[in-house]
């Protein structure tokens, strides 16, 4: 029996043919913190050369606010460059903040 696979080409147009153009992306990063308790070796966190702060509570509102208006089913991810965890009443005040107007997909990624 032989099996027959698909050459790199054919996978990509059958990605390709699963994608669609969208007026709102389907998802969103809100990086709570840029501080991470970690340093993994496949993580290029060591080298950002940028300021590791917090993201302030009136930009996260600004930010809810705009998606549960324009696509409150986008998912929205507290993870980015920094551990979410590390700031757990920000992330709490954010989660509660966004279910309030709205967001019907909030997400978690941690270390």
């Amino acid at each position: 029996m032989t099996a027959i696979t698909a050459t790199p080409v054919d996978e990509l147009d059958e990605i390709a043919a699963t994608l669609r153009q969208t007026d709102f992306p389907n998802q969103l990063g809100i990086e709570v913190t840029g501080q991470c308790n970690l340093h993994c070796t496949m993580c290029h966190h060591d080298t950002l050369r940028r300021p590791s702060g917090r993201m302030s509570p009136a930009l996260f509102r600004k930010c809810a606010d705009e998606v549960a208006a324009t696509a409150p089913r986008t998912a929205v991810w507290f993870s980015f460059n920094g551990e979410a965890l590390l700031a757990p009443d920000r992330l709490l005040d954010m989660v509660a903040y966004g279910k309030s107007v709205g967001l019907a997909s909030l997400n978690l990624n941690t270390n």
